[in-house]
């Protein structure tokens, strides 16, 4: 199949929902420049700015679990109309208050909302998907994703040091074209009271009464069902590890640009860096997903980890903005393989019943190591310097990896054994390798 004509044929609402992650992903103005807003406009310290970062996460968490459990229950399309409108309104406050703290306070309820709409619009890929198709529709959903974030950044850290209080209010506007976007040409993927039994579930399931089997279970928790399915949550503390590293680039990296080439063409740079990561993405996703569809997606994020490492390990020993650039190409292919792995990843596990939960396990595992990453390093960037961080943080990233390897080969026990969970076993099968 051709890098390009792999992505033809999809469903047609699979890129409708795409581009509605491109205009989110347009709307990142504030979000990326958080740390540095807090050191240079509020002068916080780096232990201060990690303890943004903390509570930036938690809403991050709350927000994902809100929105998987909100859209499960009642329905996808209304529930991301709900959680974008919420986004907007606390955007557009926090930029009336851009100098103050309190803008902090709108920022991080937005973060939560925004965060809410995230899984739904997985879950409704995953709705729309079938396990034949789904590694190609959550790559497009990522790609799509990064066409806006290569676009967004750039005029956020434009916006940021002279008019930052329209970096706010074009991320709101940005926010609220996607709801419109929603709104007109998004169909419901999911209404819970008419999925019992319906002809989609005989088809997953192979007959009506396997189909109807499985909808029992939709009252279940999500720590139930993940009880049931441990190498999901095994995953999940996996993306921990590595989310804490990779949030470094956020946290770390504006930090020590605005240390070697001051505040103003620090944060220029910092939006340059998110710009060659997103272009990165956008060329290079097509021809990654190619190669590596047809791999176990664990032995690819232990290939990702390690890709980390090496990425992280040139930002603490070079000191010249086109290294640091290169470094990105480097880093960027290991989140290829992260961001489009894990959805798949999760998607092959997930019960009907319960796919947006399953989905909002990415952005909990996101928001998890959001918090952990800023608070620790933040507190050992007090006694150490921006190259022993990235050391130990390249370190962290290798161990990440070797359980994500350990994980994979736990997995083969367990599919010899026939213990695998019947939601996985054609899509995990197919992707074991």
């Amino acid at each position: 199949m051709g890098v390009i004509s792999q992505f033809r044929g999809l469903p047609r609402q699979i890129y409708l929902l795409s581009f509605v992650r491109t205009i989110m992903a347009m709307g990142t103005f504030v979000f990326a420049f958080i740390s540095l807003m807090a050191s240079s406009t509020l002068g916080f310290n780096e232990f201060q700015i990690g303890n943004v970062m903390f509570f930036v996460a938690v809403a991050a968490v709350i927000g994902s679990l809100s929105g998987g459990k909100l859209a499960d229950a009642f329905g996808r399309k209304k529930m991301f109309l709900l959680a974008d409108g919420l986004a907007v309104l606390t955007i557009i406050l926090a930029g009336f208050f851009c100098k103050t703290a309190v803008a902090l306070v709108f920022m991080v309820l937005s973060y939560a909302f925004s965060n809410m709409a995230t899984p739904i619009i997985a879950a409704m890929i995953t709705d729309y998907s079938d396990e034949k198709n789904r590694a190609e529709c959550f790559s497009i959903l990522y790609l799509s994703q990064n066409i806006g974030f290569a676009i967004g950044p750039s005029i956020g850290g434009l916006l940021f040091h002279n008019y930052m209080q329209w970096a706010f209010f074009g991320q709101g506007i940005l926010f609220a074209l996607s709801g419109v976007w929603m709104c007109l040409f998004v169909k419901e993927s999911y209404v819970p009271a008419k999925r019992q039994g319906n002809a989609g579930s005989e088809r997953e399931y192979g007959n009506r009464a396997a189909g109807q089997e499985r909808l029992k279970g939709a009252d279940e928790s999500l720590l139930r069902s993940l009880w049931h399915r441990p190498v999901v949550f095994a995953f999940v503390l996996c993306l921990i590890a590595l989310t804490a590293c990779y949030q470094e680039i956020s946290f770390m990296l504006p930090l020590q640009f605005a240390e070697l080439f001051g505040i103003e063409a620090g944060s220029r740079y910092s939006g340059f860096i998110w710009s060659v990561n997103a272009l990165v993405c956008v060329t290079g996703t097509p021809l990654i997903i190619s190669a590596s569809k047809k791999n176990n997606q664990l032995l690819n994020i232990a290939l990702a980890s390690l890709l980390y490492a090496a990425g992280f390990a040139v930002n603490g020993f070079v000191g010249r903005i086109g290294l640091f650039y290169a470094a990105v190409v480097i880093w960027t292919t290991g989140e290829i393989l992260v961001s489009t792995g894990a959805g798949v990843f999760i998607a092959n596990y997930a019960p009907e019943t319960h796919r947006a939960r399953y989905q909002s396990l990415y952005e909990v595992a996101r928001g998890f190591g959001r918090g952990i990453g800023p608070n620790l390093f933040g507190f050992y960037l007090l006694t150490h310097s921006f190259r022993q961080a990235w050391t130990l943080t390249s370190f962290a990233c290798v161990a990440a990896g070797g359980c994500v390897l350990a994980l994979y080969f736990a997995e083969r026990r367990i599919k010899a054994r026939g213990k695998e969970t019947p939601d996985c076993s054609e899509g995990s099968a197919r992707n074991a390798g």
